[in-house]
């Protein structure tokens, strides 16, 4: 068959009925995970649909309560994502609610108020926190509120930019114990 990276994103290719893909994930740690990651990681930056990534020990049933992460970098290219997140919400029956974290380091962003206005037009509250890092805030806010998943958008980089930088998203396919949705910001066509 092959390995499972190509033979789903072959499969998703191919048939245009695909909404999204589920998968089940073990993680990977140490120096695994820094050398190889995971089938989860490296298909949510392959595959054109949403991945739904269910961890190995993540409680069975639908999510009630799905935190949807926002950027700093929230435009026009993600309001396909942000719907698509609220319209899965609503069919599970969840409730949806967005949260930025800023980190430590980083400067608030200031066209906040319009990115803020931007979520609140998809019906969305939002929470914003601080925290040393932003996957530490995410996590943190998980446990805190009891959401039962977590939506984000993984950016598609230049490889380039790849080189030394320390994805959020990969990190929390890691060390997530609820199910995550990943979503992509909208394709041109």
């Amino acid at each position: 068959y092959g390995n499972v990276v190509s033979v789903v994103k072959d499969l998703v290719e191919n048939d245009p009925w695909h909404t999204f893909v589920v998968m089940g994930s073990r993680g990977a740690s140490g120096f695994a995970q820094e050398l190889f990651g995971t089938n989860a990681s490296a298909l949510m930056h392959r595959l054109p649909c949403p991945v739904w990534v269910v961890p190995e020990g993540a409680p069975k049933g639908l999510p009630r309560r799905i935190a949807l992460a926002v950027d700093g970098l929230l435009e026009p290219a993600t309001d396909g994502a942000f719907a698509n997140a609220v319209v899965l919400g609503k069919r599970l029956g969840a409730r949806v609610e967005a949260v930025h974290i800023h980190s430590d380091g980083e400067k608030p962003h200031v066209d906040w108020p319009e990115k803020e206005q931007r979520i609140h037009a998809h019906g969305l509250p939002v929470e914003v926190r601080r925290a040393p890092e932003v996957e530490e805030g995410l996590l943190r806010f998980l446990a805190e509120t009891e959401s039962d998943a977590l939506a984000f958008i993984a950016r598609k980089h230049h490889w380039l930019l790849e080189l030394g930088h320390r994805s959020v998203s990969n990190a929390l396919v890691f060390r997530a114990q609820q199910p995550l949705l990943i979503l992509h910001e909208d394709r041109p066509a």
